[in-house]
């Protein structure tokens, strides 16, 4: 779960380091939103994003881990971790950098994220 100002890594090759989260006082994001944010610090070389300008993310993953419908949970070893995304909820960058859960994001209709991923997280339940 997310709340606002939770700090963001961004893992895709856009130029922007790390954001921050500006969510409502009693809204929540978690693995698979789309969420408002403001860029915090950016690449040197980044041409199209500055500091303090304000974009939105699609979150991959979190500190605390998914947890899925049948109740198991598959935590990340990873920070909490997202990629910048236009209006349309298209990424903006060309390629993501770690792996993440499937399921979360073919449900809900991103597959252009799905397909930009050298590698995602299947997992299954073994019952």
């Amino acid at each position: 779960m997310f709340i606002s100002y939770s700090s963001v890594k961004i893992v895709d090759n856009t130029g922007v380091k790390s954001v921050y989260l500006i969510l409502d006082s009693k809204k929540t994001a978690k693995v698979g939103d789309t969420a408002t944010c403001v860029i915090e610090r950016v690449r040197q070389n980044a041409k199209k994003f500055m500091k303090g300008q304000i974009s939105r993310i699609q979150i991959l993953n979190s500190r605390f881990g998914y947890k899925y419908f049948d109740g198991t949970v598959m935590r990340s070893i990873d920070s909490n971790s997202g990629i910048i995304v236009n209006k349309q909820g298209d990424p903006v960058g060309t390629r993501i950098t770690i792996p993440f859960p499937r399921q979360s994001f073919r449900r809900k209709g991103f597959t252009k994220i799905l397909s930009i991923s050298p590698f995602t997280i299947l997992f299954f339940n073994g019952s």
